[in-house]
């Protein structure tokens, strides 16, 4: 049967009437009830406590929602009401009970700090990326590719606050991350480096324009062609640069003494307040760059 799905076993000796009412209460298809408490009470003209009522005293109900990861027998939890099934189906578990009190008991004798390093490797074992919908699991990849909060928050989360941290504390449950907090804050999230190989995914090391971007070109004297640059040089960098769309960047280029030119870049959102409360629109010169570097 597909989950997640209902059981009901309707107590002995009740009318066809409210077992026709428990059925259409709990009636469920693709992971939505069919009919809301509100519409059925108005329809059959009767109270929330009075339909309550008739549920529970009549019928005992479990919500099937998937197989577990450890024995492979279905995660039965009982419901008494259709806001706690719906409860159970956003916080998914991944243990039946049997498995989850052996998993709890093992839990106790690990020390506290290692924890949640114990669940995070459970994920990693169980595969429990395999559990996420697409676009999920695409959320997911984006949080081992940036590998970093401030640019993740920049990036993803801001476009949509709501939408993206129902996704990521669904991976927090999951154990697919842990997300951080200081003081109500978060402070970052943290995955295992297993779980970026597991999944095949290497996260990127970033230089970000937030800070600045600065380097030296030195001038060219034996052009042939007058096609050829005034200024070139073969520049590596050691990791991805992220020039943010939308964003704007003051640049500026200094003209050296032999003829060469420094060129600096920095978003205007970033430059110094100088002490007239004016901000300095020039990103720093890479000599005085390394002068403080120095002292």
């Amino acid at each position: 049967m597909k989950y997640p799905y209902l059981k009901i076993d309707f107590k002995e000796n009740i009318d066809e009437g409210t077992i026709a009412i428990i059925s259409r209460y709990w009636e469920l298809k693709d992971g939505v009830f069919i009919n809301s408490p509100t519409a059925l009470r108005s329809e059959i003209k009767i109270t929330q406590p009075k339909l309550n009522s008739v549920v529970k005293d009549n019928s005992q109900t479990v919500l099937y929602i998937e197989d577990c990861v450890e024995c492979g027998n279905p995660i039965g939890i009982e419901v008494t009401t259709q806001s706690t099934a719906k409860k159970k189906l956003e916080n998914t578990r991944f243990q039946c009970l049997d498995c989850q009190t052996k998993f709890n008991q093992e839990n106790k004798e690990i020390p506290a700090e290692n924890k949640k390093i114990h669940r995070l490797e459970y994920a990693i074992k169980y595969r429990m990326w395999n559990k996420l919908t697409r676009e999920e699991l695409a959320v997911l990849n984006k949080i081992i590719e940036v590998d970093n909060y401030k640019n993740l928050n920049k990036e993803l989360i801001q476009s949509n606050p709501n939408y993206y941290w129902l996704i990521i504390e669904k991976l927090n449950r999951l154990s697919l991350i842990d997300v951080q907090r200081e003081d109500n804050y978060v402070k970052t999230i943290y995955f295992l480096p297993e779980l970026a190989v597991a999944m095949q995914i290497n996260p990127r090391k970033n230089i970000s324009v937030e800070s600045s971007l600065n380097f030296h070109l030195p001038k060219r004297f034996n052009n042939t062609k007058k096609t050829q640059p005034d200024f070139s040089k073969i520049i590596e960098f050691d990791s991805d640069i992220i020039i943010k769309a939308g964003t704007r960047y003051f640049c500026s280029v200094w003209i050296n003494s032999d003829g060469s030119i420094n060129f600096g870049m920095k978003p205007t959102s970033e430059l110094d307040v100088n002490n007239n409360g004016n901000k300095d629109y020039e990103p720093k010169h890479i000599a005085e760059i390394i002068r403080k570097m120095r002292d």
